[in-house]
């Protein structure tokens, strides 16, 4: 590409406020700058085109100053994201020109970014917008949840809550890859086939008024692995299914990033089963666990062994990212909430 084509100036989301603890996430809180010049790339960096970018639950999480894992997003900063883009200009030995790249870009329509930059790595053209959710916080966490957190074997019986969503559905095909009893999804009623279509023996609606009956059905109540994605009333449904010394992984409280906090009201299970809940955030849980998801679910989303559902938003353009990740946090999406650029 001539210099004469290197964009000069992006377009960006950036924080304007942190969002109070007890507010939902509204688009008031973030800003949209348009023709915010770049700056020259350094040695080790790269100017990249974002083409597409993936919207994640946590992403709430980091844009308030609750004290948690990842430190609050800095104000007037541009929005975090992981992308999908091409590389434009290059001065780094690992990257040229042209190559296709996945990592963290940013809410930006170009971006500078740092070639040891973490996850970023060149695209295999086999994975395209999977990547995004195979080798992204849903993939990942899937991954680390069910295998290090759990330690999930062929001899358990397997409960996914969001079975649907971008993690929940590779936590449902990972499980049966490693040829688990029974695998049991939990949903929204309008979203039980596509927990069946992606290999789950058995489908639950939360919504359902017969849900914890359904749930003690469809489990017998032999729930070995817990995979929790949402807390509240899936939560307390789910510890009463549990077989004595089963295992938690809790990935995610998704009921809670958009309402009030809801406390645990099955507590009394957890003491009377043993049972084992325990908190994880996969990239805490050291480099060799997630070297492993990377390989392993490289490998797998290659060769068709593991797929993602991709729900691209409605709208393409930067200028939707706050709607769709809007979208994300209220349930609309069946898979990986992608926005095109």
């Amino acid at each position: 590409m001539s210099s004469a084509a290197i964009p000069k100036t992006t377009n960006r989301w950036v924080l304007a406020e942190h969002v109070p603890k007890d507010r939902p996430l509204t688009k008031d809180f973030f800003r949209w700058e348009t023709d915010v010049t770049l700056r020259e790339i350094q040695d080790g960096e790269l100017l990249v085109k974002v083409a597409h970018l993936g919207m994640e639950p946590s992403m709430k999480g980091t844009f308030t100053q609750e004290k948690s894992y990842r430190p609050a997003h800095p104000l007037g900063a541009p929005l975090w994201a992981l992308g999908i883009a091409d590389v434009l200009a290059s001065k780094s030995s690992k990257y040229s020109a042209g190559d296709r790249i996945f990592g963290y870009v940013g809410q930006e329509s170009n971006a500078i970014i740092n070639e040891n930059s973490p996850l970023l790595q060149k695209l295999h053209p086999a994975l395209g917008k999977q990547a995004l959710s195979l080798l992204g916080p849903p993939g990942l966490a899937a991954h680390v949840g069910l295998m290090n957190v759990a330690k999930c074997t062929k001899d358990d019986v397997v409960l996914v809550s969001a079975a649907a969503g971008a993690t929940g559905s590779i936590v449902v095909q990972l499980a049966k890859a490693l040829g688990v009893k029974k695998v049991v999804g939990i949903a929204s009623s309008r979203k039980l086939d596509a927990v069946l279509e992606t290999g789950a023996d058995a489908a639950v609606g939360y919504d359902s008024p017969s849900f914890l009956e359904d749930l003690r059905k469809a489990t017998n109540e032999e729930v070995s692995v817990y995979f929790e994605n949402v807390g509240g009333k899936v939560l307390d449904a789910a510890l009463e299914v549990m077989a004595p010394n089963g295992r938690i992984a809790l990935c995610g409280v998704i009921s809670e990033y958009q309402g009030q906090e809801e406390p645990i009201r099955g507590m009394r299970w957890i003491l009377k089963k043993k049972l084992l809940l325990e908190g994880f955030i996969c990239n805490q849980r050291g480099p060799e666990a997630l070297l492993t998801a990377i390989k392993e679910l490289t490998q797998w989303g290659i060769e068709g062994k593991v797929k993602t559902n991709i729900h691209t938003y409605q709208k393409k353009g930067l200028e939707h990212a706050p709607d769709a990740l809007l979208a994300l946090l209220n349930g609309e999406n069946t898979g990986k909430m992608v926005l095109d650029l």
